[in-house]
């Protein structure tokens, strides 16, 4: 009974909300047998159409899935079928999205993925802009698994990407970088955020310093803060408490940082297990001034 959501929001207000897709639906796009759907990732390319990647399972567990590539001329409301992304030559299964991709200087998109099976490592995907995998490179993996990359780039060659760590012995995100444009992402030493096997956001700002949204703990999700850095993710400051709640079963997770046309920033996440929270904020906030 999973489905799409989406929701036009201005200043606060949900002006409108519809179901974007469904499993029946998403079955008659790709021609094939759909158990469940989830891990929406969504762009918008130059000429206004909406881009969602969107994972789908259809035999076994997450460890069975796939990514399809969707298309919206109308922000979201309808569909076509931009096919499925073919990242291995056998199986093509056990990938999965999660974070925001990145539109490179050639006009491609890079796309933060990763493989989930027995073992867990990061992926990044190279796109052509109508959805053909160019290029497929594992991020270097780690013992114990990491998932879930975001991506931030840092200069025109050069990006760090921030990890999930799916070890009970590696508390702390995790990091990859690249200098070579994304051709190689070789392991960093991880940074010193706790993390309790919970995903990340990253957002690279104006002035070219990093936003983080996470929940700097070795267990629970009962804490969502924003952390900043200066110096290309290597070392990181604990900016804004979110949510926090002396409850450790209380959930603030899944964060989502994106930033508008005009420089406000919207965080949005799994609130509660119950619903999705957006705050919206702009840079003076941050340091401070102001209400979101």
């Amino acid at each position: 009974d999973v489905t799409i959501e989406m929701a036009r929001v201005r200043e606060g207000a949900v002006l409108e909300r519809w179901t974007s897709l469904t499993r029946q639906r998403l079955q008659q796009l790709v021609h094939r047998s759909i158990r469940k759907l989830g891990n929406p990732v969504l762009w918008m390319d130059t000429a206004g159409r909406v881009h969602m990647h969107v994972v789908s399972v259809s035999v076994g567990g997450w460890s069975g899935s796939g990514i399809n590539h969707l298309v919206s001329p109308d922000e979201g409301r309808t569909w076509t079928s931009g096919g499925r992304l073919v990242v291995s030559p056998l199986f093509n299964l056990r990938t999965l999205v999660r974070n925001q991709p990145l539109v490179m200087q050639d006009g491609s998109i890079g796309l933060p993925a990763y493989h989930e099976f027995v073992n867990k490592w990061g992926l990044w995907l190279r796109l052509e802009s109508e959805g053909r995998v160019i290029d497929s490179v594992r991020m270097q993996k780690y013992e114990g698994g990491r998932l879930q990359p975001a991506v931030a780039a840092t200069s025109p060659t050069e990006a760090t990407a921030a990890l999930r760590s799916a070890s009970r012995h590696a508390r702390r995100v995790q990091r990859n970088t690249t200098r070579d444009g994304g051709r190689s992402w070789p392991q960093r030493p991880a940074l010193d955020v706790p993390n309790p096997d919970a995903s990340v956001s990253l957002l690279r700002l104006d002035d070219g310093s990093l936003l983080m949204a996470a929940n700097p703990l070795e267990s629970g999700r009962h804490r969502l803060e924003l952390l900043h850095s200066l110096d290309a993710g290597e070392t990181w400051t604990r900016l804004r408490v979110i949510e926090a709640s002396d409850a450790i079963t209380d959930e603030f997770s899944y964060p989502f940082l994106a930033q508008d046309l005009s420089g406000d920033i919207h965080l949005s996440y799994t609130l509660l297990r119950q619903g999705i929270r957006l705050h919206t904020f702009n840079a003076a906030w941050l340091w401070g001034e102001g209400s979101p």
